[in-house]
């Protein structure tokens, strides 16, 4: 991906995103683009839906103004886009920590989501010790990515 001022994803012999690699990156165009572009791997959360809100565990995270209401959808976020939370963002969710795994400068911290057994991973700083910590996490609506449950592909 560093070479390359465009970049094939194929899956079973068919492109699935021809883009520059940046925007595979930033906007994959379905749920395997963006779960096989990335490491660590994007979190990709299956949610229920009602209304306007997806639910995960006891957080409820807004959605975008799809043209069709949603039973269900599959949400993307990558873990360099999950942070901790400060008392100023809008969308959190909680969690305890379960799983460390350094990788030098930071660590990839495994949460298990209040009020579920989803697991969300994000690149958290490597200066202090996570495990069995509560923390409250921010999700930035901009770096969301919203999947089709049946089809895969990109909502929004």
């Amino acid at each position: 991906m560093t070479l390359s001022s465009k970049v094939a994803v194929l899956k079973d012999g068919l492109v699935q995103q021809l883009d520059p690699p940046r925007r595979i990156y930033t906007h994959p165009a379905n749920e395997f683009v963006a779960g096989f572009v990335g490491s660590p791997q994007m979190n990709l959360l299956t949610l229920r839906c009602e209304g306007q809100q997806a639910f995960l565990g006891d957080f409820r995270i807004a959605l975008p103004d799809f043209s069709n209401p949603l039973s269900s959808v599959v949400m993307g976020i990558r873990p360099d886009d999950v942070s901790l939370a400060t008392p100023e963002e809008t969308q959190t969710v909680q969690g305890e920590v379960f799983l460390t795994e350094g990788l030098g400068k930071e660590n990839l911290i495994s949460i298990r989501i209040d009020g579920s057994d989803t697991t969300i991973r994000a690149l958290l700083p490597a200066d202090r010790a996570w495990e069995g910590n509560k923390v409250t996490l921010a999700l930035p609506p901009e770096k969301i990515h919203w999947f089709d449950v049946k089809s895969g592909e990109r909502l929004n």
